[in-house]
């Protein structure tokens, strides 16, 4: 059975009152930049697949020129099967997902935490098959037996790894948690007040963002007088 991470008790006013670090530090500096995630899981493991991944980037004539040299015309890759433990984001298809990591090695056996962006029929990664992969690099962490977070990153320069490596999971768990909350309560107060037109638009516009196709904002610097 798969654990469901429930929202807190604690009322949404209160929440809105208490900034969270994940949404202040991470969200609004690193998340921003991708895509939302499809899913976020702890899961365990349980097998390794080696597969081969073509290059569709270089042109007919490069991948002739590199074959008649004897180069590679593609990459070795690694999927994981995961056995899910617990969902903290989205919604599971099955108990078990392949996995394709993002720069991360795992053991058969490693628990991880995971941020997942869904590729299922993906062309080149996914034929036919379903399949997540880890949405940024650092949107992975290793589990230790402590229950502490580990990153195959650096210590600087990735805002998810540098927030939450070393600390316990819990911490990553309950900030999930909040955040959750006030999306719900969001997504309340815009479904009350909104059209059906606006609905739609709404709708259209988060498919957009999702699939990349949006533009972010960004903050004008104030002229100097």
């Amino acid at each position: 059975m798969i654990d469901q991470v429930a929202p807190t008790e604690q009322a949404v006013g209160e929440i809105s009152n208490d900034p969270s670090p994940l949404v202040d530090e991470v969200v609004m500096t690193s998340l921003q930049q991708f895509p939302p995630p499809d899913l976020i899981i702890e899961g365990t493991i349980a097998s390794e697949q080696k597969l081969w991944i073509p290059d569709t980037t270089a042109s007919k004539a490069e991948l002739a020129d590199r074959q008649a040299r004897g180069l590679p015309i593609g990459v070795n890759a690694t999927d994981y099967q995961v056995t899910i433990d617990k969902v903290l984001y989205g919604q599971a298809p099955s108990t078990t997902l392949i996995i394709a990591p993002n720069g991360a090695q795992y053991k058969v056996g490693d628990r991880a935490l995971l941020f997942l962006t869904d590729i299922s029929g993906d062309p080149i990664r996914a034929p036919g098959q379903t399949k997540y992969m880890v949405m940024v690099s650092d949107g992975q962490f290793r589990i230790e037996k402590d229950n502490t977070l580990s990153s195959h990153r650096p210590k600087s320069g990735y805002p998810l790894a540098d927030t939450y490596r070393g600390k316990d999971k819990g911490t990553l768990e309950k900030e999930l948690q909040l955040i959750r909350q006030r999306l719900d309560s969001i997504e309340e107060v815009l479904a009350e007040e909104m059209t059906e037109d606006d609905k739609r638009a709404l709708e259209e516009a988060l498919k957009e963002h999702r699939e990349g196709k949006t533009v972010p904002f960004k903050k004008s610097k104030a002229s100097k007088h």
